[in-house]
Protein backbone atom coordinates (compact mmCIF):
# COMPACT_ATOMS: atom_id res chain seq x y z
CA UNK A 1 0.00 0.00 0.00
CA UNK A 2 1.20 3.78 -0.07
CA UNK A 3 -0.39 7.33 0.88
CA UNK A 4 2.09 9.34 -1.81
CA UNK A 5 1.27 10.46 -5.34
CA UNK A 6 1.79 8.64 -8.21
CA UNK A 7 2.95 9.36 -11.60
CA UNK A 8 1.96 7.29 -14.31
CA UNK A 9 4.03 6.91 -17.55
CA UNK A 10 1.37 4.88 -19.97
CA UNK A 11 2.90 3.70 -23.54
CA UNK A 12 1.16 5.49 -26.38
CA UNK A 13 -0.46 1.14 -27.22
CA UNK A 14 -2.44 2.01 -23.73
CA UNK A 15 -3.81 5.28 -25.45
CA UNK A 16 -4.86 3.08 -28.42
CA UNK A 17 -6.24 -0.06 -26.31
CA UNK A 18 -7.72 1.23 -23.18
CA UNK A 19 -10.67 2.67 -22.53
CA UNK A 20 -11.11 6.53 -21.21
CA UNK A 21 -8.69 7.14 -19.28
CA UNK A 22 -10.77 9.35 -16.51
CA UNK A 23 -13.21 6.50 -16.57
CA UNK A 24 -10.97 3.59 -15.56
CA UNK A 25 -10.54 2.60 -11.78
CA UNK A 26 -6.99 4.16 -11.18
CA UNK A 27 -7.21 4.13 -7.59
CA UNK A 28 -7.36 -0.27 -7.82
CA UNK A 29 -3.89 -0.51 -9.49
CA UNK A 30 -2.37 2.05 -6.94
CA UNK A 31 -4.27 1.68 -3.46
CA UNK A 32 -3.92 4.57 -0.93
CA UNK A 33 -2.68 7.31 -3.32
CA UNK A 34 -4.83 10.51 -2.97
CA UNK A 35 -3.46 11.82 -6.05
CA UNK A 36 -2.21 10.15 -9.93
CA UNK A 37 -0.96 12.20 -12.25
CA UNK A 38 -0.98 10.80 -15.90
CA UNK A 39 2.46 11.82 -17.36
CA UNK A 40 3.04 12.86 -20.95
CA UNK A 41 6.39 12.91 -22.59
CA UNK A 42 7.49 13.97 -25.93
CA UNK A 43 8.13 10.40 -27.22
CA UNK A 44 4.63 9.68 -26.23
CA UNK A 45 3.06 12.94 -28.59
CA UNK A 46 5.79 11.78 -31.07
CA UNK A 47 3.91 8.30 -31.71
CA UNK A 48 0.88 9.25 -31.42
CA UNK A 49 1.29 11.95 -34.24
CA UNK A 50 2.46 9.62 -36.47
CA UNK A 51 -0.99 7.50 -35.82
CA UNK A 52 -3.23 9.84 -36.79
CA UNK A 53 -3.13 9.45 -40.90
CA UNK A 54 -2.55 5.55 -40.36
CA UNK A 55 -4.92 3.52 -42.60
CA UNK A 56 -6.69 1.51 -40.03
CA UNK A 57 -9.64 3.54 -38.63
CA UNK A 58 -9.69 2.61 -34.95
CA UNK A 59 -5.97 3.80 -34.54
CA UNK A 60 -6.46 6.83 -36.25
CA UNK A 61 -9.40 7.43 -34.23
CA UNK A 62 -8.10 6.93 -30.85
CA UNK A 63 -4.99 8.32 -31.65
CA UNK A 64 -6.72 12.01 -32.58
CA UNK A 65 -8.44 11.51 -29.81
CA UNK A 66 -5.62 11.16 -27.65
CA UNK A 67 -3.81 14.29 -29.09
CA UNK A 68 -7.20 16.17 -28.53
CA UNK A 69 -6.89 15.64 -24.94
CA UNK A 70 -3.51 16.44 -24.55
CA UNK A 71 -3.60 19.54 -26.34
CA UNK A 72 -6.22 20.39 -23.64
CA UNK A 73 -3.55 19.47 -20.95
CA UNK A 74 -1.33 21.09 -22.76
CA UNK A 75 -2.65 24.79 -22.36
CA UNK A 76 -4.08 24.19 -18.99
CA UNK A 77 -2.38 26.06 -15.87
CA UNK A 78 1.08 24.33 -15.67
CA UNK A 79 0.12 21.90 -18.13
CA UNK A 80 -2.05 20.05 -15.87
CA UNK A 81 -5.14 18.74 -16.61
CA UNK A 82 -8.21 17.64 -14.40
CA UNK A 83 -9.76 14.60 -15.35
CA UNK A 84 -11.55 13.98 -12.28
CA UNK A 85 -11.41 14.62 -8.48
CA UNK A 86 -12.86 11.68 -7.08
CA UNK A 87 -12.39 8.65 -5.75
CA UNK A 88 -8.69 9.86 -6.20
CA UNK A 89 -7.49 13.77 -7.79
CA UNK A 90 -6.76 11.64 -11.42
CA UNK A 91 -4.50 14.95 -13.42
CA UNK A 92 -2.67 14.43 -16.97
CA UNK A 93 0.77 16.14 -17.22
CA UNK A 94 2.43 17.08 -20.29
CA UNK A 95 6.33 17.63 -19.49
CA UNK A 96 9.00 18.52 -22.00
CA UNK A 97 11.99 16.42 -22.24
CA UNK A 98 13.72 15.38 -19.21
CA UNK A 99 17.56 14.64 -18.86
CA UNK A 100 18.74 11.43 -18.81
CA UNK A 101 22.23 9.53 -17.58
CA UNK A 102 21.89 6.84 -20.59
CA UNK A 103 25.74 6.04 -19.43
CA UNK A 104 24.26 4.79 -16.07
CA UNK A 105 22.12 2.56 -17.38
CA UNK A 106 24.07 0.51 -20.08
CA UNK A 107 21.43 -1.66 -20.28
CA UNK A 108 18.72 0.56 -21.84
CA UNK A 109 18.94 1.71 -25.61
CA UNK A 110 18.46 5.43 -26.59
CA UNK A 111 17.17 4.20 -29.51
CA UNK A 112 14.35 2.19 -28.61
CA UNK A 113 10.88 4.14 -27.41
CA UNK A 114 10.27 1.58 -24.92
CA UNK A 115 13.50 2.67 -23.17
CA UNK A 116 12.96 6.35 -23.68
CA UNK A 117 10.42 5.86 -21.96
CA UNK A 118 11.52 3.46 -19.14
CA UNK A 119 14.13 5.98 -18.89
CA UNK A 120 11.96 9.07 -18.29
CA UNK A 121 10.05 7.29 -15.47
CA UNK A 122 13.65 6.90 -13.83
CA UNK A 123 14.84 10.53 -14.27
CA UNK A 124 11.32 11.59 -13.42
CA UNK A 125 11.32 14.00 -10.07
CA UNK A 126 10.43 12.11 -7.14
CA UNK A 127 11.39 8.87 -8.80
CA UNK A 128 10.38 6.90 -6.07
CA UNK A 129 6.79 7.79 -6.71
CA UNK A 130 6.86 6.84 -10.64
CA UNK A 131 5.41 4.10 -12.26
CA UNK A 132 4.96 2.52 -15.74
CA UNK A 133 1.83 0.96 -16.89
CA UNK A 134 2.02 -0.96 -20.15
CA UNK A 135 0.47 -4.32 -22.18
CA UNK A 136 3.90 -5.05 -23.32
CA UNK A 137 6.05 -7.50 -21.76
CA UNK A 138 9.47 -5.57 -22.91
CA UNK A 139 9.21 -2.12 -20.91
CA UNK A 140 6.88 -3.96 -17.71
CA UNK A 141 10.46 -6.14 -17.41
CA UNK A 142 13.21 -3.52 -17.93
CA UNK A 143 11.29 -1.27 -15.65
CA UNK A 144 11.10 -3.77 -12.91
CA UNK A 145 14.71 -4.76 -13.12
CA UNK A 146 15.79 -1.01 -12.53
CA UNK A 147 13.25 -0.81 -9.36
CA UNK A 148 10.73 0.82 -11.17
CA UNK A 149 6.54 0.38 -10.32
CA UNK A 150 5.03 -1.83 -13.35
CA UNK A 151 2.01 -2.40 -13.67
CA UNK A 152 -0.17 -4.26 -16.38
CA UNK A 153 -3.77 -2.93 -16.59
CA UNK A 154 -6.43 -5.53 -16.42
CA UNK A 155 -8.15 -6.73 -19.48
CA UNK A 156 -11.66 -5.33 -18.45
CA UNK A 157 -9.53 -1.96 -18.87
CA UNK A 158 -9.11 -2.55 -22.94
CA UNK A 159 -11.71 -1.49 -25.75
CA UNK A 160 -13.64 -4.08 -27.28
CA UNK A 161 -12.09 -6.37 -29.63
CA UNK A 162 -11.57 -5.02 -32.62
CA UNK A 163 -13.26 -7.60 -34.86
CA UNK A 164 -15.78 -7.67 -32.44
CA UNK A 165 -16.62 -4.36 -32.53
CA UNK A 166 -16.74 -4.82 -36.71
CA UNK A 167 -18.75 -8.31 -36.40
CA UNK A 168 -21.36 -5.98 -33.90
CA UNK A 169 -21.77 -3.67 -36.91
CA UNK A 170 -22.14 -5.99 -39.39
CA UNK A 171 -24.44 -7.50 -37.29
CA UNK A 172 -26.53 -4.54 -36.54
CA UNK A 173 -26.52 -4.22 -40.68
CA UNK A 174 -27.47 -7.56 -41.16
CA UNK A 175 -30.50 -7.10 -38.41
CA UNK A 176 -31.35 -3.85 -40.08
CA UNK A 177 -31.51 -5.84 -43.56
CA UNK A 178 -33.45 -8.10 -42.64
CA UNK A 179 -36.14 -5.45 -41.31
CA UNK A 180 -35.87 -3.99 -44.61
CA UNK A 181 -36.58 -7.21 -46.31
CA UNK A 182 -39.15 -8.06 -43.98
CA UNK A 183 -41.22 -5.30 -45.07
CA UNK A 184 -40.64 -5.55 -49.07
CA UNK A 185 -41.32 -8.43 -50.99
CA UNK A 186 -39.25 -10.78 -52.61
CA UNK A 187 -39.51 -11.76 -55.97
CA UNK A 188 -37.34 -14.63 -57.90
CA UNK A 189 -38.09 -15.31 -61.49
CA UNK A 190 -36.96 -18.15 -63.44
CA UNK A 191 -37.20 -20.42 -66.69
CA UNK A 192 -39.18 -23.56 -67.12
CA UNK A 193 -38.33 -25.18 -70.01
CA UNK A 194 -35.33 -25.88 -72.10
CA UNK A 195 -31.41 -25.05 -70.34
CA UNK A 196 -30.64 -22.49 -68.66
CA UNK A 197 -26.93 -22.22 -67.77
CA UNK A 198 -25.08 -19.60 -67.53
CA UNK A 199 -27.01 -16.51 -69.23
CA UNK A 200 -28.31 -18.70 -71.95
CA UNK A 201 -31.67 -20.42 -72.40
CA UNK A 202 -31.15 -23.51 -75.49
CA UNK A 203 -34.22 -24.96 -76.80
CA UNK A 204 -34.29 -27.29 -79.59
CA UNK A 205 -36.32 -27.94 -82.44
CA UNK A 206 -36.37 -32.00 -82.53
CA UNK A 207 -35.67 -33.47 -85.71
CA UNK A 208 -37.68 -36.81 -85.86
CA UNK A 209 -38.13 -39.34 -88.37
CA UNK A 210 -41.42 -40.31 -89.23
CA UNK A 211 -43.96 -42.26 -87.40
CA UNK A 212 -44.01 -46.40 -88.59
CA UNK A 213 -47.09 -46.55 -91.12
CA UNK A 214 -49.15 -48.98 -88.56
CA UNK A 215 -48.72 -46.85 -85.52
CA UNK A 216 -50.27 -44.04 -87.56
CA UNK A 217 -53.29 -46.10 -88.50
CA UNK A 218 -53.55 -47.16 -85.36
CA UNK A 219 -53.75 -43.63 -83.76
CA UNK A 220 -55.85 -42.56 -86.83
CA UNK A 221 -58.36 -45.14 -85.78
CA UNK A 222 -57.97 -44.18 -81.98
CA UNK A 223 -58.50 -40.82 -82.45
CA UNK A 224 -61.58 -41.24 -84.34
CA UNK A 225 -63.08 -43.52 -82.22
CA UNK A 226 -62.81 -41.23 -79.13
CA UNK A 227 -64.63 -38.54 -81.42
CA UNK A 228 -67.43 -40.78 -82.64
CA UNK A 229 -70.35 -38.29 -84.59
CA UNK A 230 -73.47 -37.02 -83.53
CA UNK A 231 -76.72 -37.93 -84.30
CA UNK A 232 -78.71 -35.34 -85.12
CA UNK A 233 -81.71 -36.78 -86.70
CA UNK A 234 -84.01 -35.21 -89.76
CA UNK A 235 -84.00 -32.16 -90.46
CA UNK A 236 -87.13 -29.58 -89.52
CA UNK A 237 -87.54 -27.27 -91.83
CA UNK A 238 -91.07 -26.52 -91.08
CA UNK A 239 -90.62 -23.55 -88.71
CA UNK A 240 -91.76 -20.30 -90.08
CA UNK A 241 -89.41 -16.48 -89.23
CA UNK A 242 -92.11 -15.60 -86.46
CA UNK A 243 -92.23 -19.22 -84.48
CA UNK A 244 -89.80 -20.89 -82.37
CA UNK A 245 -86.77 -22.59 -84.24
CA UNK A 246 -86.50 -26.19 -82.11
CA UNK A 247 -84.91 -28.41 -84.40
CA UNK A 248 -81.60 -28.23 -86.80
CA UNK A 249 -82.08 -27.23 -90.17
CA UNK A 250 -80.90 -29.31 -93.45
CA UNK A 251 -77.75 -26.44 -93.74
CA UNK A 252 -76.88 -27.61 -90.50
CA UNK A 253 -77.26 -31.04 -90.19
CA UNK A 254 -75.23 -31.02 -93.99
CA UNK A 255 -72.17 -28.83 -92.79
CA UNK A 256 -71.61 -30.43 -89.71
CA UNK A 257 -71.68 -33.86 -91.66
CA UNK A 258 -69.45 -32.60 -93.93
CA UNK A 259 -66.99 -31.39 -91.33
CA UNK A 260 -66.86 -34.59 -89.78
CA UNK A 261 -66.01 -36.60 -92.57
CA UNK A 262 -63.05 -34.10 -93.33
CA UNK A 263 -61.73 -34.44 -89.36
CA UNK A 264 -61.74 -38.35 -90.54
CA UNK A 265 -60.10 -38.28 -93.74
CA UNK A 266 -57.28 -35.99 -92.07
CA UNK A 267 -56.40 -37.68 -89.09
CA UNK A 268 -54.25 -40.37 -90.65
CA UNK A 269 -51.86 -37.50 -92.50
CA UNK A 270 -52.26 -35.62 -89.42
CA UNK A 271 -50.00 -38.18 -87.81
CA UNK A 272 -48.26 -38.96 -90.75
CA UNK A 273 -46.72 -35.87 -90.68
CA UNK A 274 -46.60 -35.31 -87.26
CA UNK A 275 -43.12 -35.30 -87.31
CA UNK A 276 -42.35 -31.92 -88.90
CA UNK A 277 -45.69 -30.44 -86.93
CA UNK A 278 -43.40 -30.69 -83.79
CA UNK A 279 -40.08 -29.41 -85.79
CA UNK A 280 -42.14 -26.94 -86.98
CA UNK A 281 -43.85 -25.75 -83.49
CA UNK A 282 -40.55 -26.01 -81.76
CA UNK A 283 -38.42 -24.14 -84.30
CA UNK A 284 -40.73 -20.90 -83.07
CA UNK A 285 -39.98 -21.72 -79.06
CA UNK A 286 -42.49 -21.28 -76.57
CA UNK A 287 -40.67 -19.67 -72.74
CA UNK A 288 -42.21 -20.78 -69.76
CA UNK A 289 -41.45 -18.68 -67.22
CA UNK A 290 -42.51 -18.48 -63.15
CA UNK A 291 -42.55 -15.27 -61.04
CA UNK A 292 -42.78 -16.00 -57.21
CA UNK A 293 -43.13 -14.27 -54.06
CA UNK A 294 -40.94 -15.64 -51.93
CA UNK A 295 -41.70 -12.94 -49.03
CA UNK A 296 -44.50 -12.64 -46.69
CA UNK A 297 -45.68 -9.52 -47.83
CA UNK A 298 -47.99 -8.85 -50.99
CA UNK A 299 -46.34 -7.01 -53.96
CA UNK A 300 -48.50 -4.59 -54.68
CA UNK A 301 -49.59 -3.17 -58.53
CA UNK A 302 -47.19 -6.04 -59.56
CA UNK A 303 -45.59 -5.71 -63.19
CA UNK A 304 -44.54 -8.93 -64.94
CA UNK A 305 -43.16 -7.94 -68.44
CA UNK A 306 -41.46 -9.56 -71.53
CA UNK A 307 -39.01 -8.51 -74.19
CA UNK A 308 -38.20 -10.38 -76.74
CA UNK A 309 -35.59 -10.40 -79.74
CA UNK A 310 -36.70 -6.96 -82.16
CA UNK A 311 -36.17 -9.30 -85.03
CA UNK A 312 -38.63 -11.87 -83.68
CA UNK A 313 -42.84 -11.80 -83.02
CA UNK A 314 -44.14 -11.48 -79.50
CA UNK A 315 -46.82 -14.05 -79.27
CA UNK A 316 -49.11 -14.21 -75.96
CA UNK A 317 -52.01 -16.06 -76.15
CA UNK A 318 -52.48 -20.03 -78.19
CA UNK A 319 -55.12 -18.93 -80.54
CA UNK A 320 -52.29 -16.63 -82.16
CA UNK A 321 -49.27 -18.91 -81.41
CA UNK A 322 -51.51 -22.14 -83.00
CA UNK A 323 -52.28 -19.01 -86.00
CA UNK A 324 -48.60 -19.15 -86.39
CA UNK A 325 -47.98 -22.56 -86.37
CA UNK A 326 -46.16 -22.60 -82.90
CA UNK A 327 -48.64 -24.67 -81.35
CA UNK A 328 -49.02 -28.95 -81.73
CA UNK A 329 -53.12 -28.99 -82.12
CA UNK A 330 -54.53 -32.25 -82.01
CA UNK A 331 -57.68 -32.14 -84.75
CA UNK A 332 -60.89 -32.43 -83.05
CA UNK A 333 -64.26 -33.30 -84.66
CA UNK A 334 -67.04 -30.85 -84.88
CA UNK A 335 -68.68 -30.60 -81.89
CA UNK A 336 -72.49 -30.94 -81.79
CA UNK A 337 -74.43 -27.93 -83.27
CA UNK A 338 -77.14 -26.15 -81.58
CA UNK A 339 -80.58 -26.35 -82.35
CA UNK A 340 -82.50 -23.00 -83.17
CA UNK A 341 -84.30 -23.14 -79.88
CA UNK A 342 -80.80 -23.47 -78.43
CA UNK A 343 -79.29 -20.71 -79.82
CA UNK A 344 -82.02 -18.34 -79.20
CA UNK A 345 -81.36 -19.24 -75.75
CA UNK A 346 -77.98 -17.76 -76.21
CA UNK A 347 -79.20 -14.58 -77.42
CA UNK A 348 -81.39 -14.08 -74.21
CA UNK A 349 -78.77 -15.31 -71.89
CA UNK A 350 -76.19 -12.57 -73.52
CA UNK A 351 -78.48 -9.70 -73.45
CA UNK A 352 -79.33 -10.69 -69.26
CA UNK A 353 -75.44 -10.98 -68.81
CA UNK A 354 -74.29 -8.08 -70.73
CA UNK A 355 -73.73 -5.87 -67.58
CA UNK A 356 -71.16 -8.34 -66.26
CA UNK A 357 -68.97 -6.75 -68.74
CA UNK A 358 -68.13 -4.23 -65.97
CA UNK A 359 -67.27 -6.42 -63.32
CA UNK A 360 -64.62 -5.19 -61.07
CA UNK A 361 -61.01 -7.22 -61.84
CA UNK A 362 -60.10 -9.53 -58.93
CA UNK A 363 -57.22 -7.96 -57.55
CA UNK A 364 -55.46 -11.55 -57.67
CA UNK A 365 -55.09 -12.09 -60.93
CA UNK A 366 -53.13 -11.06 -63.76
CA UNK A 367 -54.09 -9.31 -66.91
CA UNK A 368 -52.63 -7.87 -69.73
CA UNK A 369 -51.91 -3.83 -69.16
CA UNK A 370 -49.80 -4.22 -72.87
CA UNK A 371 -50.18 -6.82 -75.35
CA UNK A 372 -47.74 -6.99 -77.86
CA UNK A 373 -47.51 -6.01 -81.40
CA UNK A 374 -45.77 -7.38 -84.39
CA UNK A 375 -43.65 -4.18 -84.43
CA UNK A 376 -43.07 -4.20 -80.98
CA UNK A 377 -41.69 -7.70 -79.16
CA UNK A 378 -43.36 -6.35 -75.69
CA UNK A 379 -46.07 -7.00 -73.23
CA UNK A 380 -46.20 -6.67 -69.60
CA UNK A 381 -48.78 -8.72 -67.01
CA UNK A 382 -50.69 -6.73 -64.19
CA UNK A 383 -51.59 -7.91 -60.80
CA UNK A 384 -52.79 -5.70 -58.34
CA UNK A 385 -52.16 -7.85 -55.58
CA UNK A 386 -49.05 -10.53 -56.01
CA UNK A 387 -49.80 -12.38 -52.77
CA UNK A 388 -47.29 -13.71 -50.05
CA UNK A 389 -46.41 -17.19 -50.67
CA UNK A 390 -47.97 -17.25 -54.11
CA UNK A 391 -46.41 -18.09 -57.81
CA UNK A 392 -47.65 -17.39 -61.44
CA UNK A 393 -46.82 -19.48 -64.17
CA UNK A 394 -46.69 -18.15 -67.75
CA UNK A 395 -45.70 -18.30 -71.36
CA UNK A 396 -44.80 -16.47 -74.68
CA UNK A 397 -44.17 -17.61 -77.96
CA UNK A 398 -41.91 -16.20 -80.23
CA UNK A 399 -42.39 -16.22 -84.23
CA UNK A 400 -38.81 -16.44 -85.18
CA UNK A 401 -38.31 -15.33 -89.24
CA UNK A 402 -34.62 -16.46 -89.30
CA UNK A 403 -33.79 -20.04 -90.02
CA UNK A 404 -32.05 -22.38 -87.43
CA UNK A 405 -30.00 -21.84 -85.28
CA UNK A 406 -31.04 -18.56 -84.33
CA UNK A 407 -29.45 -16.58 -81.23
CA UNK A 408 -31.15 -13.48 -79.69
CA UNK A 409 -32.21 -11.82 -75.90
CA UNK A 410 -35.07 -12.11 -73.94
CA UNK A 411 -35.49 -10.33 -70.85
CA UNK A 412 -38.05 -10.60 -67.95
CA UNK A 413 -38.81 -8.40 -65.38
CA UNK A 414 -40.70 -7.88 -62.30
CA UNK A 415 -41.47 -4.88 -60.46
CA UNK A 416 -43.83 -3.20 -57.75
CA UNK A 417 -44.34 -0.04 -56.17
CA UNK A 418 -43.36 -1.76 -52.91
CA UNK A 419 -40.23 -3.76 -54.37
CA UNK A 420 -37.20 -2.02 -53.56
CA UNK A 421 -35.81 -2.11 -57.27
CA UNK A 422 -36.89 -4.02 -60.60
CA UNK A 423 -35.68 -7.70 -60.91
CA UNK A 424 -34.95 -8.60 -64.16
CA UNK A 425 -34.10 -12.13 -65.75
CA UNK A 426 -32.46 -12.13 -68.94
CA UNK A 427 -31.00 -15.04 -71.24
CA UNK A 428 -28.99 -15.23 -74.12
CA UNK A 429 -31.55 -17.53 -76.51
CA UNK A 430 -30.37 -19.88 -78.58
CA UNK A 431 -32.73 -22.16 -80.40
CA UNK A 432 -31.05 -25.07 -82.96
CA UNK A 433 -32.12 -28.34 -84.62
CA UNK A 434 -30.97 -31.69 -83.02
CA UNK A 435 -31.94 -35.15 -83.72
CA UNK A 436 -34.61 -36.37 -81.30
CA UNK A 437 -36.18 -39.63 -80.64
CA UNK A 438 -39.59 -39.93 -80.07
CA UNK A 439 -39.49 -40.85 -76.53
CA UNK A 440 -37.83 -37.56 -75.44
CA UNK A 441 -39.15 -35.80 -72.42
CA UNK A 442 -39.23 -32.62 -74.45
CA UNK A 443 -41.10 -34.13 -77.94
CA UNK A 444 -43.54 -36.12 -75.61
CA UNK A 445 -44.51 -33.15 -74.25
CA UNK A 446 -46.00 -31.67 -76.60
CA UNK A 447 -48.47 -34.41 -77.09
CA UNK A 448 -52.02 -34.93 -75.73
CA UNK A 449 -51.53 -37.87 -72.61
CA UNK A 450 -53.23 -40.43 -74.78
CA UNK A 451 -51.00 -39.88 -77.67
CA UNK A 452 -47.36 -39.82 -76.27
CA UNK A 453 -48.90 -43.32 -74.02
CA UNK A 454 -49.44 -44.48 -77.70
CA UNK A 455 -45.66 -43.78 -78.62
CA UNK A 456 -44.13 -44.42 -75.43
CA UNK A 457 -45.87 -48.47 -75.23
CA UNK A 458 -44.72 -48.83 -79.43
CA UNK A 459 -41.22 -48.23 -78.47
CA UNK A 460 -41.32 -50.48 -75.55
CA UNK A 461 -40.94 -47.62 -72.95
Amino acid sequence: MTDSAVSVFIDTNCFIQLRDLKDLPWQDMFPGSPSIEIVITPIIVDELDRMKNDGRERLRTRSRAALKLIELASDAPDMRLLLRDAPVLLTMRVVGGIQFDWAAYPQLDHSSNDDRLVASALAFPAAGQAALVSYDTGPLIRARAHNLKAKKPSADWELPDENTEINRENAKLRRENEDLRAQRPSIDLSFKNGRHENGTLRLRAPLLPPLNADLVAELAREMVSKNPPHGLGAADNTASFMSARRGYSSYTIDKYETDYDAFVAGAQPWFAQLHECIRATRRNPRIEIEAANRSAVTAHNFLLSYRGPGDAILITSEMTASGYGAMVRTPTAPKKPKTGDQEEMDRIRTMVNVGGANDPRDPTSFYWQDRPSPDDPYASLLCHEFRARESYEGCFWLYLHETLPYAGTIVISASATNLSAPVNLEAQLNVFEESASWTDADVLAELDDWIADRIRAAHNV
